[in-house]
């Protein structure tokens, strides 16, 4: 059991995040928040009516119960703010959420449940509208043009870098 400062069981159990140290599941939740929402805010701008699954990762070391309450509480986040977003932004539209008959959690160092999560991604992807049509021409060439783009401006970030070193080592040897 978990015990409070007084060295009394505590009603509720406590966590250790590195963000906070330990705390319990009401000082949990905000943190929880600020770390969901962004990305939300962020698919929300770039590709308006996503679609997305929540996963819970670290099957092996958390329990079911907190497993439970951790995905109910994200899911309540993630609703919330999806309203708020679909409020200011109503012209956009709206994400869905894929309906899983459980919630899917998984465990990258035994592995359990990859291959859930794998099938359940697979049997959902190729139900979107679209899937297996091809890119029309000019969207594979916007495509290639930005990617030549981006690789000139990193050579070029590279080469700026290259010559700002040399330039900082030359004025340490000349002084």
């Amino acid at each position: 059991a978990c015990l409070d400062k007084n060295g009394v069981p505590a009603q509720e159990p406590w966590y250790r995040v590195p963000a906070l140290g330990k705390c319990t599941r009401k000082q949990l939740v905000p943190y929880l928040q600020d770390q969901v929402t962004p990305w939300i805010d962020k698919l929300y701008r770039r590709v308006p009516g996503f679609t997305y699954l929540l996963i819970a990762t670290h099957l092996d070391i958390v329990d079911e119960e907190d497993v439970a309450w951790q995905t109910q509480t994200i899911r309540q986040c993630v609703s919330t703010h999806m309203k708020h977003l679909g409020q200011r932004f109503s012209h956009v539209a709206a994400p869905t959420m894929l309906s899983c008959s459980t919630n899917l959690c998984v465990s990258a160092t035994t592995g359990q449940n990859i291959t859930l999560l794998q099938e359940t991604l697979v049997n959902e992807t190729v139900k979107l509208p679209f899937f297996g049509e091809i890119l029309p021409k000019s969207w594979t060439k916007a495509r290639q043009s930005i990617a030549q783009i981006r690789s000139i401006h990193r050579a070029t970030l590279r080469t700026r870098k290259k010559e700002a070193h040399q330039e900082k080592v030359h004025t340490l040897f000349t002084q």
